[in-house]
């Protein structure tokens, strides 16, 4: 992280939120851009589109389309909670939405596919940006399915165990080799009981990967 112009507030207000915040540390990088002279004001506006200061602009994750995504926002007089907001909000959530009806299916891929099925039980409008992060990482596209249910019935919360929310669970097939896998023979569940920061959460992604699969990741 690049350190901040001491003389703008709005600087020195995301640098904190974003160093000494744990759900923040590891999802994003800060770069300042200091626009004290004609050069830098010019570059800013017609390269950057910001033509008034103090400002942030976000980018998403990943190249594609990121310009048409960034997001640029006027920041003076923006507190904590607002800039924590704005960031999250341009952090698309990739996940698959579970319901009743849908449920059964998407369980029933873990046997069709062999691949790892991730479920995030929840009540809360908001999924973990962590996660979301996570979902959209090229390192688990293909290898893991990502997916959230929001307010599930008691049956299923039954089913997975879950005494509250938000619980995190991911189904897999431990011996790939076998044949005659089942939903009721040869699936196994590992719950996650960490907190939802990206470092805890990708430990965990990266220990069920290898047990479901006997592939290490470099």
């Amino acid at each position: 992280m690049s350190q901040p112009n001491l003389s703008n507030t709005i600087s020195l207000q995301i640098a904190f939120l974003i160093h000494y915040s744990c759900e923040y540390s590891s999802i994003v990088d800060i770069y300042n851009f200091n626009c004290d002279d004609e050069k830098a004001q010019k570059f800013s506006e017609v390269i950057l589109g910001v033509k008034k200061f103090p400002a942030y602009r976000l980018y998403p994750i990943g190249n594609k389309d990121k310009k048409s995504k960034s997001k640029i926002v006027f920041s003076k007089g923006k507190k904590f909670k607002e800039i924590g907001r704005e960031i999250s909000d341009i952090i698309e959530d990739p996940l698959t939405l579970l319901t009743p009806t849908n449920f059964g299916f998407y369980l029933q891929g873990v046997v069709k596919t062999r691949k790892p099925h991730l479920f995030l039980f929840h009540n809360q409008d908001d999924i973990s940006m962590s996660l979301r992060i996570l979902a959209q990482l090229e390192r688990y596209k293909g290898h893991i399915n990502f997916a959230h249910f929001k307010n599930p019935p008691e049956d299923i919360k039954r089913q997975f165990n879950v005494d509250k929310l938000p619980k995190l669970a991911v189904v897999f097939v431990r011996d790939l080799d076998r044949q005659d896998i089942t939903l009721d023979d040869g699936i196994q569940t590992a719950t996650y009981t960490g907190r939802f920061t990206y470092n805890e959460l990708r430990h965990y992604l990266e220990t069920v990967s290898i047990e479901s699969s006997e592939f290490a990741y470099d």
